[in-house]
C-alpha cells in the first residue's frame, strides 16, 4: 500500500471529536431508560431512602433489572431493601456485630451457607479490638470464635494471625504501615468497608434470587449502569488496540466513577487498565493525535 492509500486507510479509523458529539447527540436514550437505570443502581446497592426520594422526584416506580429479561425493569417492593440498608449502614458505622446480626435476622443461612463471608465479618470484629486496645477481648474472641468458625482453613487462619499481629504495635500509624495492615486495608478504612458491604449486599441478592452461595451472576447483583461502564471501557480499549483514534472515557474519570462505587476491580475475564490504552505512535500520527480530556464536550441526552 502506498503512503496515501495508508493515510486515507488511518483517516478512516479517526473519530473526529466534532462527530463523536453529533453521534451522542442524535442518539435515542429515552428518558424512562435513564431514570430505571438509577433506581436499579438505587435498589442493587441497597440505598432505601436514596430510592423513595428518587421516587418522588421523578415519579418512577422501584425496579430492578435481572437475569431472565436484561432490558425489562422488574418492579420491586422497597421493604426488601430494608436488611441491605440497615447491615450496610451497621458496617459503615463500625458496629459489624449489628450487621450480622441484621443478616441472621434476614436468615441464618445467609452466612452459614457462606463461611469465608462470615469469618470475614468476625475477623472485621476482630480487628476492631484491637484497634480499641482490647487485648484480653480480642484474644478471647479470636479463640471462642474465629478459630472454630476458621475450621482448619489455613488461608483464613492466616489472616485472624494477621489482625493479632496487629497487637505488637503501640502506634496506630505504624500498624498501618506494616505488612500486616496493609494487607488488610487498615490504611483504608472507608474503602475496606465498603468492600464488607459490598460483599454482603450481594450475599442478600444471591439468597434472595434462590441462588446457591457458589452462584456468580453479575445480573443479579450489580447495577445496570456499572455493568454498561464497564462495557464502555472495555470496548474502548479495544477499539484502541485496533488504532481508531476517538474521544474516550480517561483516567480521571474512571477514578470518579470507581469512588462512586459505579465500577469495581473484580471483572474475571477482563484485566482493567489503570489508565485509557495508548497506541504506539507512527510516523505522521501527531496530527490525528486526541485533544486533552478537558477539552471534551460532555453533551447530556436530550
Amino acid at each position: 500500500m502506498d503512503a496515501s492509500g495508508e493515510e486515507q486507510r488511518r483517516e478512516e479509523r479517526r473519530i473526529s471529536r466534532e462527530e463523536w458529539a453529533a453521534r451522542m447527540q442524535a442518539a435515542d436514550v429515552p428518558k424512562e431508560l435513564l431514570k430505571n437505570l438509577v433506581m436499579d443502581y438505587f435498589v442493587k446497592r441497597g440505598f432505601t431512602k436514596a430510592a423513595k426520594a428518587f421516587q418522588r422526584e421523578s415519579f418512577t416506580g422501584p425496579v430492578k433489572y435481572g437475569p431472565e429479561d436484561e432490558d425489562k425493569p422488574i418492579p420491586v417492593d422497597l421493604a426488601e431493601l430494608e436488611p441491605k440498608s440497615k447491615a450496610n449502614q451497621a458496617v459503615q458505622d463500625g458496629e459489624i456485630l449489628k450487621a450480622i446480626e441484621v443478616v441472621n435476622q434476614l436468615d441464618p443461612k445467609i452466612l452459614r451457607d457462606r463461611p469465608a463471608l462470615n469469618f470475614k465479618l468476625h475477623r472485621e470484629r476482630l480487628l476492631e479490638l484491637v484497634l480499641a486496645d482490647k487485648v484480653e477481648e480480642a484474644i478471647n474472641f479470636a479463640k471462642d470464635v474465629l478459630v472454630p468458625l476458621g475450621d482448619g482453613n489455613p488461608e483464613l487462619i492466616h489472616t485472624m494471625e494477621e489482625v493479632m499481629a496487629l497487637l505488637l504495635f503501640t502506634d496506630r500509624k505504624q500498624a498501618e504501615e506494616s505488612v500486616w495492615g496493609k494487607s488488610l486495608g487498615l490504611d483504608d478504612e472507608g474503602q475496606r468497608r465498603d468492600d464488607i458491604a459490598h460483599e454482603i449486599n450481594s450475599a442478600i441478592m444471591n439468597h434472595q434470587e434462590g441462588l446457591e452461595p457458589d452462584d456468580f451472576d453479575p445480573r443479579v447483583t450489580e447495577p445496570k449502569l456499572h455493568m454498561k461502564m464497564k462495557e464502555l471501557l472495555i470496548k474502548q480499549r479495544k477499539l484502541s488496540e485496533k488504532g481508531v483514534k476517538f474521544p474516550k472515557v480517561q483516567g480521571g474519570e474512571i477514578g470518579l466513577l470507581k469512588a462512586q462505587n459505579l465500577l469495581y476491580d473484580s471483572d474475571p475475564e477482563e484485566e482493567w487498565p489503570p489508565e485509557p490504552y495508548k497506541p504506539p505512535e507512527r510516523e505522521g500520527d501527531d496530527e490525528m493525535e486526541t485533544e486533552e480530556p478537558e477539552e471534551e464536550p460532555t453533551p447530556a441526552p436530550e
